[in-house]
C-alpha cells in the first residue's frame, strides 16, 4: 500500500478484527504492533537536530493530515496487570522477529533498558512499543526519531511545557485501532523541516 491514510488503515483494521473474540483480538493487536506491513512511505530522513541529538526531517513538502511515518514495534512492552505506574510492577518484553535475529542488539537492550526506555511509546494501559534506534534503514518506520520541541522539568512547569511543545509541534502520534502508531502532520510541513511532536509532560517527569 502506497501513501496509506489514517482512514484507510482504520477501516482495514476494523474489518480485520470485527469477527474475533476478545482474546483473539488482543493477540492479533500484539502481532500487528510488531509487524512491518507492506506499506511504502518515503517522506523523511534522519539528520542532526538543533534540539537534541538526531532528529527526523522531511524529504519533501508534507500536507496537513498526511501520515509521515510509523513508530516501529521492535519490542512490545506488556503490562499484564495494567499497573505500569506502580512500584515493582510486572512487565514483559516481546521481541520482533527482526530483533530476535540480532543477538548484539538483544544484548544491548537487556544490558541497558533505561536508555532504550527513551524510545518507548505508550499504546494503551496494557502495551507500549519500543523503537530500537540502531534499526533505522526503513523510512516507513522512523517515528522513534521524532523530537519534542520542549522539555518538562517539574510539575511546576507543566503548563509552560505544554504550551511551548504544542506551539512547536507540526505532527502528532496517532493511535490507529491499537494496531499501529502513525506520525501524522497537523500542519503543512516544508522540505527539510524537522518533524516535532509532543511527548507529554509525564514522559519528561518520569525521566528526571
Amino acid at each position: 500500500m502506497t501513501n496509506p491514510s489514517v482512514q484507510s488503515l482504520s477501516s482495514f483494521f476494523t474489518d480485520l478484527l470485527k469477527d474475533l473474540d476478545y482474546y483473539q483480538t488482543e493477540l492479533k493487536k500484539e502481532e500487528l504492533l510488531q509487524l512491518k506491513l507492506g506499506l511504502e512511505l518515503d517522506n523523511v530522513y534522519i539528520g542532526k537536530s538543533n534540539i537534541h541529538g538526531n532528529g527526523l526531517f522531511s524529504k519533501k513538502e508534507i500536507k496537513a493530515g498526511d501520515i509521515i511515518t510509523f513508530y516501529p514495534g521492535d519490542i512490545l512492552v506488556y503490562y499484564p496487570d495494567k499497573n505500569r505506574d506502580k512500584k515493582d510492577h510486572l512487565v514483559g518484553y516481546i521481541y520482533s522477529e527482526e530483533l530476535k535475529n540480532n543477538k548484539e542488539l538483544c544484548e544491548a537492550f537487556n544490558n541497558n533498558k533505561k536508555y532504550y526506555k527513551n524510545y518507548q511509546l505508550t499504546i494503551n494501559d496494557t502495551y507500549s512499543i519500543i523503537g530500537i534506534p540502531e534499526i533505522n534503514n526503513n523510512p516507513t518506520y522512523l517515528g522513534h526519531f521524532c523530537n519534542d520541541g520542549a522539555r518538562g522539568h517539574s510539575e511546576k512547569d507543566k503548563k509552560i511545557y505544554e504550551t511551548v511543545s504544542i506551539l512547536k509541534s507540526n505532527a502528532y502520534f496517532k493511535n490507529i485501532c491499537d494496531c499501529m502508531m502513525a506520525i501524522t502532520a497537523i500542519k503543512d510541513i516544508k522540505k527539510d523541516e524537522e518533524i516535532l511532536v509532543t511527548y507529554g509532560h509525564g514522559y519528561w517527569i518520569s525521566r528526571n
